[in-house]
């Protein structure tokens, strides 16, 4: 054997080295990868989540002003009543 040439021993242990190191740096990729489509994708779920509270937060304000319009003209009707009644002092 001439010292230019490795023996088939040193070849294998040199290829399998060579696609653990490939397998190696691939893998992290991959992982990361997959684990940022997955936080992508929860997120993009909790903005569709936040977007319909907001709607429906909206919905909830909107409602509990006309539930206080609708108060206080009971509360104007009920002094109109005391007045008329003489049961508040003028």
């Amino acid at each position: 054997m001439s010292p230019q040439q490795p023996n088939g021993l040193f070849c294998l242990a040199l290829l399998a080295h060579i696609s653990y190191t490939d397998y190696m740096t691939e893998t992290p990729d991959n992982i990361v990868l997959e684990h940022l489509r997955h936080i992508r994708s929860r997120v993009d779920d909790l903005h569709e989540d936040v977007r319909e509270v907001k709607l429906r937060l909206t919905h909830v304000e909107e409602n509990l002003s006309m539930v206080n319009r609708r108060l206080d003209k009971f509360d104007t009707r009920l002094e109109r009543i005391e007045r008329r009644l003489n049961l508040v002092d003028a």
